[in-house]
């Protein structure tokens, strides 16, 4: 039995130890393995390969091992130029193609001098490694079909991020990047001086779902007929955001960006500037459905058509909130069209709060130019003008030197619309002021003042009766100083608070103290001043008081009833704000208030009671307020005397309220009674 047991026990530790999982290890190279490949031969899952710096002349295989290869320091520049894998021009210079995963990482390298079919520096088929802080140069491919200079994918999830991916060469398609069908993620690297002869200077995709963010992807060009000297996304759903896409060259089309026949993608928050190419020098849409939403389009310039942007065959663009300014078509000395937009065959463009100005043509358009598409412009500021609602044409007004923000005084300030974009180019809140701001820019309003520091405080919209000289706003000041209201304005609903509004200008609010907004014969609780708004009534969608400081800053917004169907915003950031937030309607009479304590969490519903309004009293607590102030209570010191009591008929007292007393009152008369006698009669 002891031997037994103790078999069982070897037996039992055995396992327990098989279970444990193996400690990763550390193989340094060239310390313990002469080579990267041979430390990559001798690893398992998890393991690192850490390489000294050095040139190592080398082309590796990951082998379908999901480790991490590595310099001894990723982060520091200096390192990943020491740590070299030099290709030698004998093939390309790291293999994924084993299916390796995401925990296959390669980081802190200089990968150069590889050549290949597809992927001089690094091929990648059928995997998803991640690939980062690595400089990947000088990598080119052989002469014809052939892709990916500095990276090809196909099939291939993989992670591109913070690497410098520069001067490499592809015959075809792809220089810096080239992915076939795969949903690669590239963010963050400098995609520089990359030189193709097909499409995509910096980045190719084609059939692929990328998302492309945060890169620098500058200087990149073609030759012959190519395109898409930045990025060319063909038949890819692409995310493409808050790129700077500078100075590329596209020879035949689409300096910056190319879109070919791609399914609805958006554009957002990216500098597209200072390229150049025959046809839409900073970007080319081609039978493709696609959104730009804030983005510059700026000083890029074409030899012949579409200095900003070039439509044609069949595209269908909308563009909101973007700014394409300074861009020029000019064909020796007297061609060049559309030196903002281009509208080809076909093509229906659609331009909301945006702003074209400054762009030159010397054949004709400088801003757009129609050439068998067409385009609807709207909330837009168009230099010299452009028919639709809500444009104008006026000097922007940009910070200049390259710099298209907006300064004070632009005329493009609240001078947009909602288009349900709420963040601007630089990521700050839409809309600032009192409006939607045009172009990618919304300025932001500087005031001494913060949201809350004057408070809505009390509000009675539906008075009894006739509502005018009767409706009435209590602000209070939340500040220890007094606040002048020069230049501020209460303003009320509508679509978007424009229904109407009164200039506070005059006014002072003590430190700490209550003013009425109303008729000046209405007793206010510390000043009045006379005001005969027509504020709305609610009763069948959200409608709303909001208070605006000088800059255009709200501070404090009440909103009632609902649903919010114009989708109103409210100060405390919600856009639109809920139907659940909002205050009740209240009944004829009722008003809005806050609560002693002044209470503001941006929730109306819970920061708003609806009470008998203090100007109209019920002084006999009858629940009837005084007809005086537009109550129903035609004795308002009689708890007997109201529009619910029986009309007593004797006295002269008119109990109801109808205006009737005693005998005029229809209560009193004195019903009419009719006596029917039965004679029976017996035979």
């Amino acid at each position: 039995m002891k031997s037994a047991s103790l078999t069982l026990l070897a037996v039992f530790s055995l396992l327990t130890i098989a279970s444990i999982p193996a400690l990763a290890a550390t193989i340094h190279v060239p310390a313990d393995q002469p080579t990267i490949q041979a430390g990559i031969a001798a690893a398992a899952a998890g393991d690192e390969v850490l390489v000294a710096p050095g040139t190592y002349a080398e082309n590796i295989y990951f082998m379908g091992v999901d480790i991490t290869v590595t310099s001894t320091n990723p982060d520091d520049p200096a390192v990943v130029a020491a740590t070299v894998i030099d290709g030698g021009q004998l093939g390309g210079v790291v293999w994924f193609e084993s299916g390796e995963s995401s925990d296959a990482v390669l980081t802190g390298f200089t990968i150069q001098n590889g050549r290949s079919p597809n992927g001089g520096g690094i091929f990648c088929e059928c995997s998803s490694p991640t690939i980062r802080n690595n400089r990947i140069i000088s990598n080119s491919t052989f002469e014809g079909d052939s892709s990916g200079g500095g990276i090809y994918c196909h099939d291939s999830p993989l992670t591109i991020e913070n690497n410098t991916i520069e001067g490499n060469f592809a015959y075809e398609n792809g220089a810096g990047i080239c992915c076939y069908f795969s949903p690669a993620v590239i963010t963050g690297n400098l995609i520089k001086s990359n030189r193709l002869g097909s499409l995509g200077g910096g980045i190719y995709c084609e059939g692929s779902s990328p998302t492309i963010t945060e890169n620098i992807i500058e200087g990149n060009s073609g030759y012959d007929m190519s395109g898409g000297g930045g990025i060319c996304l063909e038949n890819s759903n692409a995310t493409v955001e808050d790129n700077v896409i500078v100075d590329n060259w596209g020879c035949a089309a689409g300096g910056g960006i190319w879109l070919r026949g791609t399914p609805p993608i958006t554009l957002q928050r990216n500098i597209i500037s200072g390229n150049s190419a025959t046809e839409g020098a900073g970007v080319n849409i081609s039978s493709s459905a696609a959104t730009f939403i804030n983005n510059w389009i700026t000083d890029n310039s074409t030899s012949w058509r579409g200095g900003g942007l070039y439509c044609s065959g069949n595209p269908s663009p909308t563009l909101i909130h973007n700014t394409i300014s300074n861009n020029s078509a000019i064909y020796s000395t007297h061609g060049g069209e559309g030196g903002g937009i281009y509208c080809g065959t076909n093509s229906a463009t659609t331009l909301m709060n945006s702003i074209l100005w400054g762009n030159v043509a010397l054949g004709g358009g400088p801003q757009i130019w129609l050439a068998g598409g067409s385009i609807t412009v709207t909330y837009s500021d168009v230099q010299d003008g452009w028919t639709g609602e809500g444009n104008i044409d006026a000097d922007p007004l940009f910070a200049g030197e390259g710099d298209y923000h907006l300064t004070a005084g632009s005329p493009c300030i609240d001078a947009g619309t909602d288009a349900g974009v709420y963040a601007d180019f630089d990521g700050d809140t839409r809309p600032s002021g009192a409006g939607y701001d045009m172009g990618s820019d919304e300025y932001v309003h500087s005031s001494i003042y913060e949201p809350g520091d004057v408070l809505i405080d009390e509000l009675l919209y539906d008075p009894d009766g006739v509502d005018e000289g009767r409706e009435y706003v209590i602000l209070y000041n939340t500040t220890p100083d007094p606040i002048d209201l020069t230049d501020w304005e209460l303003q009320w609903a509508g679509d978007d608070f424009t229904y109407g509004s009164l200039d506070l200008t005059g006014i002072t609010i003590p430190a700490l103290t209550s003013i009425l907004l109303g008729e000046e014969l209405i007793p206010g609780p510390d000043e009045v001043v006379d005001f005969e708004p027509d504020i709305q009534n609610g009763g069948s969608a959200s409608d709303g008081v909001r208070i605006v400081d000088y800059v255009g800053l709200v501070i404090d917004t009440v909103l009632y009833d609902s649903p919010n169907t114009a989708g109103l915003p409210e100060d405390g950031g919600h856009i639109p704000y809920p139907d659940g937030m909002c205050a009740p309607d209240v009944p004829s009479g009722m008003v809005l208030s806050r609560d002693a304590g002044h209470t503001d969490t941006d929730d109306c519903a819970a920061d708003f009671a609806v009470i008998p309004s203090i100007l109209c009293p019920d002084d006999d607590g009858d629940g009837y307020q005084d007809d005086a102030c537009g109550g129903a209570d035609c004795d308002d010191a009689d708890p007997d005397v109201n529009p619910g009591a029986e009309e007593i008929c004797t006295g002269g007292v008119d109990d109801d309220c109808d205006g009737l007393t005693d005998g005029d009152d229809p209560d009193c008369e004195t019903p009419t009674t009719t006596t029917t006698t039965t004679t029976t009669t017996t035979t």
